[in-house]
């Protein structure tokens, strides 16, 4: 059961990993476009 837990454990926390990096990025596509440019091309 220890490995079962410690499974989970690493599960979880590279998903929230994964989700702290990405959940940004995503928000801006989705909900901001307008600050969505690279800098340095104006449009």
């Amino acid at each position: 059961i220890q490995i079962a837990s410690m499974c989970m454990c690493i599960n979880i926390s590279a998903t929230v990993v994964l989700g702290c990096l990405f959940t940004p990025k995503v928000y801006l596509v989705l909900f901001q476009p307008e600050k969505n440019i690279r800098p340095g091309h104006p449009n």
